[in-house]
């Protein structure tokens, strides 16, 4: 059994986004090709970068599909992010999109 404190410590990590403050202000959300054979989402800050591994597939294909993009939202609303427009492709052939910190109510006042 938990004690209460480590049972409110665990209860204010699930509420809090897993963001690393350290890396700086979200930037840009790149979905790019990983050498194992799937994707990778990597997520541009203002002092860094993150990776984020999406699902690895078995079978051939050119291009994320609703698997890697469920993934990727999933990923980004975990770290308290959205994507503020569509997906783009960059000069690379990757499909990019800027995103932002997801604000509450609460956090405004």
């Amino acid at each position: 059994m938990l004690s209460p404190l480590q049972a409110l410590l665990n209860a204010a990590a699930r509420l809090r986004p897993r963001r690393p403050i350290w890396l700086g202000t979200p930037l840009r959300a790149t979905i790019a090709p990983a050498a194992c054979g799937g994707y990778t989402l990597r997520i541009d800050y203002n002092q860094g970068t993150e990776w984020v591994d999406l699902p690895t597939r078995m079978q051939e294909y050119d291009r994320p599909d609703e698997r890697e993009f469920t993934a990727v939202a999933a990923a980004l609303a975990a770290r308290g992010l959205i994507r503020t427009t569509a997906w783009q492709i960059d000069a690379y052939g990757r499909l990019c999109a800027p995103v932002a910190v997801i604000r509450t109510g609460k956090e405004s006042r």
